[in-house]
């Protein structure tokens, strides 16, 4: 099992370049790098800069949890404008967007918070999760989110979610 725990604060690599996430730490499960997920989301973010996310194909069956879905979260999300560092203080964000020291995060047109299913390329795992905060940097969508199972909260884009809305059938 992956876990994302690493800083999201998103800075630009160089003049011209999209983005990275600077400090990798170690992850909390069996002490393996993040490097491979974050270059994973850095090439998706150059792709996402030229020819947008998207998402499509048909959906698979949820995966299978003993872990009920919980009632979403009145609180500990940003919904409607872009996070800031104050916001990732408080734990309501998973990351900021800034460039040259401004936010350059725009809020996305999806329901926040919502349930969804990570899909991990590498791994080929589904993952149920909460998206907490989704905006778009200089061209990609990106979404923060919490594992209904762990807590573990984590960033990818858009393209990596199957998104299920405010109401999961079976719940």
């Amino acid at each position: 099992m992956r876990a994302a725990t690493h800083d999201t604060r998103l800075q630009p690599a160089a003049p011209g370049a999209i983005m990275s996430a600077p400090r990798l730490e170690r992850s909390m499960l069996g002490g393996r790098t993040t490097m491979r997920r974050a270059a994973r989301i850095l090439n998706a973010l150059m792709l996402a800069a030229f020819a947008g996310g998207c998402i499509g194909g048909r959906s698979a069956p949820l995966p299978k949890s003993d872990t009920p879905w919980p009632p979403l979260p009145e609180t500990g999300f940003i919904s409607g404008r872009p996070a800031t560092e104050s916001d990732m203080d408080a734990g309501n964000a998973v990351f900021v967007s800034k460039a040259g020291g401004q936010l350059i995060g725009r809020p996305l047109d999806i329901e926040v918070p919502q349930f969804a299913i990570f899909k991990d390329a590498e791994s080929r795992q589904r993952t149920r999760v909460i998206i907490v905060q989704a905006e778009e940097a200089n061209g990609a969508m990106l979404l923060g989110y919490r594992e209904v199972a762990t807590g573990t909260t984590g960033l990818a884009t858009l393209a990596e979610f199957e998104l299920l809305g405010r109401h999961v059938e079976g719940k």
